[in-house]
């Protein structure tokens, strides 16, 4: 793995790449290289060392950094809209207000990382570890505390502001019943159901239980 320099950064930034095509970053190491403020849209950091990497307020909209390792990388104000992550490595990184919209953390490490007042509306979070990760506070611009959608299931999940209500596709119920079901009550709704798609909602509650409470600690802060 090559290390590389900022100097060397702003050279190959400033040969903007063709369309459709990325700047090329696989597997460099930018390790305790100080990125604040620079644009990477559209940039290429599969498996690449970003390790102790100062990224804040830089822009890495429709960046692609599946597998690369950020751990403890600073990405405060950091814009990652879009950004593809799947399988990296974020332990004790910071988001701090960053922007992570639609953002791809599948089966992500993100252990000790701090999201305090990140965006994280439609982030994909499935199988990621959010081992006490720093979750509270999500706020938007209007400062109002924003649900969470963990997407990347058979069902998005989204986590409601300010209540415990939790909704699984279409139905909706406080995370005191969700965990009070048992198959008897379960089997019971899905007889009664009018609504045959949502018999398949109950059944994804059954198997995944335990990582979607798991996850709502976390979002409310119960798990530090």
């Amino acid at each position: 793995m090559s290390k590389i320099t900022r100097e060397e950064v702003l050279e190959i930034l400033a040969k903007p790449p063709k369309n459709g095509e990325f700047y090329d970053f696989r597997k460099m190491d930018f390790s305790n290289l100080d990125l604040s403020g620079l644009c990477f849209s559209y940039a290429n950091f599969i498996e690449a060392n970003l390790t102790d990497a100062n990224f804040i307020g830089a822009n890495l909209t429709d960046a692609i950094l599946d597998r690369a390792n950020l751990t403890d990388a600073n990405l405060t104000r950091a814009i990652l809209t879009r950004a593809k992550l799947s399988d990296a490595v974020l332990c004790g990184a910071v988001l701090r207000d960053a922007n992570l919209t639609d953002a791809n953390f599948i089966g992500a490490n993100l252990t000790d990382a701090i999201l305090d007042r990140a965006n994280l509306t439609d982030a994909k979070l499935a199988c990621a570890n959010l081992t006490r990760a720093d979750l509270r506070h999500n706020l938007n611009n209007n400062n109002k505390l924003l649900g969470v959608t963990i997407r990347g299931f058979d069902y998005s999940i989204y986590f409601h502001p300010k209540s415990d209500l939790i909704s699984i596709g279409y139905r909706t119920y406080p995370i005191k019943r969700w965990i009070e079901l048992n198959d008897d009550e379960i089997n019971k709704i899905k007889t009664n159901s009018l609504f045959g798609w949502q018999e398949n909602e109950l059944d994804f509650w059954k198997k995944n239980k335990e990582k979607v409470v798991a996850l709502f600690k976390i979002f409310k802060g119960e798990e530090k």
